[in-house]
Order: structure tokens, then C-alpha cells, then sequence
């Protein structure tokens, strides 16, 4: 049979050119220029609400505080996370969701006293660090010696959420909900393999056998002290998590310990193995919560619910607590990967730069008597953590600095430690780390499976050091091993220097190892055990604060308004500028700009900041730039502007 795969189509009639034919055409241009109205609208709009928002701040001064009803539930919702320190960026605050550790310890000491709060309800978790997790449940079971309930309610997750719910008086559970209960471990990518089919080689010196993180890269799997290391940290926490939940829900560690083993996954199993206490809807969970508050689940009122964010700025407005005077103390946080540079409104992270500039304040502050450098850094540049370093030395030369590690203080987040007249360490911080890494990829062996030719024109050989489209020399490996050494002995150095010890005492408990913090205290690399609470209760006692007195703490880095954001980020190099060398420019910019827009100004919407970071990243940038502009203008004769950003997307 004859394929009719070739046979072509039978011709089709010619059709007739429309007689409307600019229909197509006017409707394009019609939703464009309608799109081009809608986004000059939401600028305008945005820049109202920002500029109504700065002026409320300007003329209270004060955030806006809720009221707290009586009979009030504060509720414990980790779902965005739980991080150190909230955004100083209240324009990119996720629209203030983010949540404080020290504000949720704040707000459950304040309401364990407080007739307004009845009680605690636990709803979720999302990425909460284990040693920020150990500080909030220290701090649910101290509430609970107030009597007032306790209620947790899970509707799946895993041992993170299970660990807030184990401290509460009462578990529920919708009964088709799944969860994992089942212990601690996960699974590392190795690249090696994947590396040499693309031809691409790297070069991995480790300073010493316990600096893994480049092992990745060149192997197919952990080396025996990289696996050693794992399992002991992971034995630590599996441990202190068994133990904890063991006492919190009556049972022995045996019977936790084989549960976890044999692993849990269902409310079924929950609940036969006393892990939990009944089943519960969401609906149900608020019925049993109307008859705890009100005595009667049919109750015509209303359950109040409120969120740490609120609760605390109310507790805080409302306390009748003195702090004493002329005794402050500062915290500045260090919270992400060290690089050096200025910060950005966006992320999360310790740059040198700025993070310099915040201590310096504080140092400068006559009125801070103590510093309490709070640290959560895997590490980073080695540039970037000396220039901290340095600044730390400086800053204990007029006042004594204190370092509390949070879940990691690692590498370059112990380097900033060593400098400080104490460390405070929780028991399950990660630290330590001592050691120095490099990664580097060649790229030589896939330019050879491209057919690519690779010539050199150079002023020597020295030129070439590293150069990654060249196979790399036994010399360059030496020269580079060489300048590894040098620092990890300057490392070694700082360390020995910082905890009275000589080098090779500190090299035996170094070698890029990690520890808990109870066997970093056990070798020598900590001084004392304790969370956030107990660096506050340390640095007070240091400068003369009885511990039942109140003292007030200065946070870095500090909040800054939504006018000061968007001109950090025109010039996210210049951070300072707004603060300190313009800042009475800046505000008598923002005051005019409130004066000329006060009128047309009706409201301020109380969540501004969804729609906000809803625009599209170019409208952000190109608003921003106006008001910019709008500063300039005052006293720049401007006859041309360049566009926000040139490029090709």
C-alpha cells in the first residue's frame, strides 16, 4: 500500500479580506494605553498611600496600637517563619508577617500576667530553627504556670510542629489529616559524576578533614569524618527532641524513641499512641475554644484572636514598667550569609558593611552600656567577617560586648564571636566550623567537548593563576594551597587569642569541625549556655541592672520608614544618607511632599503593602525613581532623566 504521507491538500477557495480590519489593530492599541492608565494609577496610588503612611509616623511618632479586648487568645502562628529579627524594611515586610523570636518571647511573658489574655492557641508552624524553637517552648512552659490554657491545634506537618503542639495542655487533630512523626535525617547531592560528563573539574582544598561543604563537588559521597560529624549532630537533637517531647506528654524516652523509629503518619496512629488528645474540624477546634473562654460553646460572643505582632506593641505601649535611665542595651543582629558591602531592602543577610555601621552606632551611643551581637550565620567572605572582626575590637574598647549565638554561628559566624568579651551559646546552637574552603570549577575539559581552542597572550605565567578555561598547574594548586594555609593559621590565631589558648590547642577542637554548643562549652569554645534571655540578664548584670528591673533595648538594624526605603532603593549604596548626612533634608523632602498631597489624602489602607509588592518589579523601581527625582528636583534644575534601568526583558 502506497504511503499518502506526500499527498498535499486540496487548495482551499482564496478567502475575502475583511472589511474591518482595523478592528484587531484599535483593540491592541486600546489595552495597552488602558494598561499604561491602570499601572500610572497604581504608582499614584502607591505613592499617596507610602507618603500617607510616612506622615501618620511623622506626626504621632508612634505606631498604631490595638486595643486588646478581654478575653483575648493569643495565637502562636509560625507559618511565614520565625526569624531573629523582623524586617527593618517595613515596606517589604511581607506585610508585617514576619515574626520576632524575642517579641514572641516578650508577648508570652507579658500575657502569662496579663487579665486580657485567657489563654494560648497554637495553629502552625512553618521554618522555624531548632534552637529559636527550644527559646518559644522555654517560654510556653513558663506561661503555663499562669494555669490559663494551652491549646494546640495540628492539621499535619511534621516534628516541628509537633514540638510547639507537645507543650500544650491539649492536642487536636481533624482525624484524616497526616503527619509525619518518623525522626531526623535527609539526603546530600553529590555532583562529581554529573561534573565530569560536561568536562567540568574542581578543585576542592579543605582546611581540615572536617571542612565538607566543597566534598559535594568532588565526590560521590560523605567522606567518613563529614559522615561522622552528621550523625553525631543529628544524635544530639534526635536526643533533646525525644527527651522533650517525652516529658511534655508523660511518657517515657523508650516509648517516644520506638514510636519515631517505627514512624507515625496519621491522626489515627496519633491519637492510639497518646500522641495526641481527641479529633477536631477547625469549626469544633473554635467550639471547645468558645466553651473554655465563655463556659458554653453556643456562647453568642465571639472568640478574640490576637497575633504577636499586635499583642506585643500593645503590651509594650501599655506597660507600666520604667526602664532605667541612661543604661541602655543594644542588640545587633546578624542574621544570613557574610558579604561584604551594603545591605538591600530585600534580603536576609549579614553585610559587612552595614552591619559595621550598626555597631558603630551603637558603640557611639553614650547611652548603651552594653552590646549583645545576636549571631545566625552559616559564614561567608573571609574579607567580609574581619572587617566585622576588627570592628568588634574596636567596639570593646569602650564597652563590653557580648555575643549570644542563635541556631548556627558557624565559620564566619564564629569568627564574629571570638572577638567578644563573652559567647552565649544555646545547648543545640551549631557552631564552630573553624577552617577555611575553597571551591574552584575549570572549565578547560568542556571547552575541549565543544571543539573549542583556547590560546593565551600574557605578560607571564603569573597572569594566568587560575584562569578557568586553563587546566590548572601544579603550581597554581601550590600557590593557592599556600594562600589557604595562610588563612587558616591566621584564623587559628584569632581564636587561641580570643579564648586564652595556644594555636595547637584551638587546631585539635578546629579542623572545620561543627559542635553543638554544649560540646563547644565542653571544648573550651563558649563560656556560657543560655538563649537570648540569658545574654539580656548576662549584660545587665554587667552594668549594674538588678534583674527584676527593666531595661530598654536598642534593636539593629532599626525600622525605617516606607519613604527611606524606596530612596534605599535608588541608592542602596548610600544607606546612610537618609539616617545621618541628609537626614534633616530627607524629612523636610518628606514633609513637603506631605504637605502638597495632604489634601487629596482621604485615608491610609490598611494593607497598602499587599497591593504593593503585588506591582510588577519594574513599576516598584520606576516609582521609587520618581520620588527620587521628586527630591532632586527641589533643588537641582533637572532638564533629562535616564530611564530606571536600560536592559533587554
Amino acid at each position: 500500500m502506497e504511503s499518502n504521507m506526500n499527498e498535499r491538500p486540496p487548495l482551499q477557495p482564496p478567502m475575502r479580506a475583511s472589511r474591518r480590519w482595523w478592528v484587531m489593530p484599535l483593540t491592541v492599541m486600546g489595552s495597552v494605553f488602558a494598561g499604561m492608565v491602570l499601572m500610572v494609577i497604581l504608582i499614584i496610588v502607591g505613592i499617596v498611600a507610602i507618603i500617607s503612611a510616612a506622615s501618620g509616623s511623622m506626626e504621632t511618632g508612634v505606631e498604631s496600637v490595638k486595643d486588646v479586648k478581654e478575653k483575648s487568645i493569643l495565637t502562636l502562628d509560625f507559618a511565614s517563619g520565625l526569624q531573629e529579627y523582623s524586617s527593618q524594611n517595613s515596606l517589604f515586610d511581607d506585610a508585617g508577617k514576619t515574626t520576632a523570636l524575642l517579641d514572641v518571647r516578650d508577648a508570652l511573658e507579658e500575657a502569662k500576667n496579663d487579665p486580657h489574655i485567657v489563654g494560648v492557641y497554637f495553629t502552625s508552624s512553618g521554618p522555624v530553627g531548632f534552637t529559636k524553637q527550644r527559646e518559644v517552648i522555654e517560654a510556653l512552659r513558663d506561661f503555663k504556670s499562669s494555669k490559663k490554657f494551652v491549646y494546640a491545634f495540628l492539621s499535619g506537618g511534621g516534628e516541628s510542629d509537633y514540638a510547639f503542639a507537645a507543650v500544650a495542655d491539649s492536642i487536636f487533630m481533624p482525624q484524616e489529616a497526616n503527619i509525619e512523626f518518623n525522626g531526623f535525617g535527609g539526603a546530600s547531592p553529590f555532583l562529581k559524576n554529573m561534573f565530569e560528563k560536561i568536562g567540568v573539574q574542581w578543585t576542592v582544598i579543605q582546611r581540615e578533614d572536617y571542612k565538607s561543604a566543597g566534598e559535594m563537588y568532588n565526590r560521590t559521597s560523605y567522606s567518613e569524618p563529614a559522615r561522622k560529624e552528621m550523625h553525631e549532630l543529628i544524635d544530639a537533637r534526635y536526643a533533646a527532641y525525644v527527651t522533650e517531647v517525652a516529658a511534655s506528654r508523660n511518657k517515657t524516652y523508650g516509648e517516644i524513641d520506638a514510636l519515631m523509629k517505627r514512624g507515625v503518619y496519621t491522626a489515627d496512629d496519633m491519637k492510639a499512641a497518646g500522641l495526641i488528645d481527641a479529633f477536631a474540624t477547625d469549626l469544633q477546634m473554635k467550639e471547645k475554644l468558645k466553651r473554655s473562654v465563655y463556659g458554653s460553646e453556643s456562647s453568642a460572643e465571639k472568640l478574640r484572636f490576637v497575633g504577636i505582632g499586635e499583642y506585643v506593641k500593645f503590651a509594650r505601649a501599655h506597660s507600666r514598667a520604667v526602664p532605667v535611665k541612661g543604661k541602655k542595651i543594644a542588640i545587633v543582629y546578624g542574621s544570613g550569609a557574610i558579604r561584604s558591602g551594603r545591605s538591600t531592602p530585600f534580603s536576609m543577610e549579614i553585610a559587612s558593611g552595614s552591619w559595621v555601621r550598626n555597631l558603630r552606632k551603637a558603640a557611639n551611643d553614650d547611652e548603651v552600656k552594653a552590646i549583645i551581637l545576636r549571631i545566625d550565620s552559616p559564614g561567608g567572605s573571609v574579607q567580609a567577617s574581619d572587617e566585622m572582626y576588627q570592628e568588634i575590637l574596636r567596639a570593646k574598647a569602650k564597652k563590653p560586648v557580648y555575643a549570644s549565638m542563635s541556631d548556627l554561628a558557624a565559620s564566619g559566624g564564629y569568627y564574629m564571636a571570638m572577638a567578644c568579651d563573652s559567647i552565649i551559646a544555646h545547648p543545640q546552637t551549631i557552631t564552630g566550623s573553624i577552617g577555611v574552603i575553597a571551591a574552584i570549577p575549570n572549565l578547560a575539559g568542556t571547552m575541549n567537548k565543544l571543539g573549542v581552542g583556547i590560546d593565551t597572550v600574557a605578560s607571564g605565567s603569573a597572569a594566568l593563576f587560575m584562569n578557568p578555561l586553563l587546566p590548572m598547574s601544579s603550581s597554581d594548586r601550590q600557590r593557592l594551597e599556600s594562600m589557604i594555609d595562610g588563612t587558616y593559621q591566621r584564623f587559628l590565631e584569632r581564636v587561641a587569642a580570643g579564648r586564652g589558648k595556644s594555636t595547637e590547642e584551638i587546631r585539635e577542637v578546629a579542623k572545620g569541625r561543627v559542635w553543638t554548643g554544649s560540646a563547644a562549652m565542653g571544648n573550651g569554645l563558649v563560656d556560657v549556655l543560655g538563649g537570648l534571655k540569658s545574654a539580656i540578664t548576662i549584660a545587665k548584670a554587667r552594668i549594674g541592672v538588678k534583674a527584676d528591673e527593666t531595661v530598654e533595648l536598642v534593636r539593629y538594624p532599626e525600622k525605617e520608614d516606607p519613604f527611606a526605603s524606596l530612596l534605599r532603593l535608588i541608592k542602596p549604596d548610600q544607606e546612610d544618607d537618609v539616617e545621618t548626612d541628609d537626614g534633616e533634608e530627607a524629612a523636610h523632602v518628606r514633609a513637603s511632599l506631605v504637605s502638597l498631597t495632604k489634601d487629596f489624602i482621604q485615608h491610609q489602607p490598611t494593607e497598602w503593602q499587599i497591593w504593593w509588592n503585588a506591582l510588577p518589579v519594574e513599576l516598584r523601581e520606576q516609582g521609587a525613581y520618581s520620588l527620587h527625582m521628586a527630591m532632586l528636583s527641589r533643588d537641582e534644575h533637572i532638564l533629562a532623566v535616564m530611564p530606571w534601568t536600560l536592559s533587554s526583558r
